[in-house]
């Protein structure tokens, strides 16, 4: 069995971000803010069910630990974005049963990635490799001019809102 936890805020923040750039949630302040609280919600249940076979226990410990996304939204790159999705998906494929809203929130996460990628293959700011049948995604650094591998890329902690 593979370990699983809930991502952080940023995790979350950056799908959204992703998901109002590419176009599949608008960009009113409450649908990010719905969907920042429907990833979420998925990732918690998602790592309680891995955890605790027992539902009741794992309704239980959902309704009395979910946490909501609290941090400041701010500009993500598409690499962060992808980083994030990647995360986020391996967190709550539990190989588990899902509610048909999962999978459609699963959905729209694969399709966020499937749409960023295809768009920065199209601007030439991306390469695909595939490494004995693992995907791994270099986007071009705008300074270098190299394509440096999205798990390396890293984010960019400079522009994170300062707390108050």
């Amino acid at each position: 069995m593979s370990t699983s936890f809930v991502t952080s805020d940023y995790t979350v923040l950056a799908i959204v971000e992703g998901m109002r750039k590419y176009g599949l949630i608008s960009k009113s302040k409450r649908e990010s803010k719905d969907m920042a609280d429907a990833l979420r919600v998925v990732n918690e249940f998602m790592a309680t069910k891995r955890y605790d076979r027992n539902s009741e226990t794992g309704k239980w410990a959902l309704y009395m630990n979910h946490e909501e996304v609290t941090a400041i939204p701010r500009a993500f790159s598409d690499a962060e974005v992808l980083q994030a999705c990647d995360c986020w998906l391996y967190q709550v494929d539990t190989g588990e049963a899902m509610s048909l809203d999962f999978i459609t929130l699963v959905s729209a996460v694969k399709k966020l990635k499937d749409d960023l990628v295809e768009a920065n293959k199209q601007a030439s700011t991306l390469k695909v490799k595939c490494y004995f049948g693992e995907y791994r995604y270099f986007f071009l650094n705008e300074e270098t001019g190299e394509f440096v591998d999205s798990r390396k890329a890293g984010w960019d902690l400079s522009e994170m809102p300062k707390a108050a």
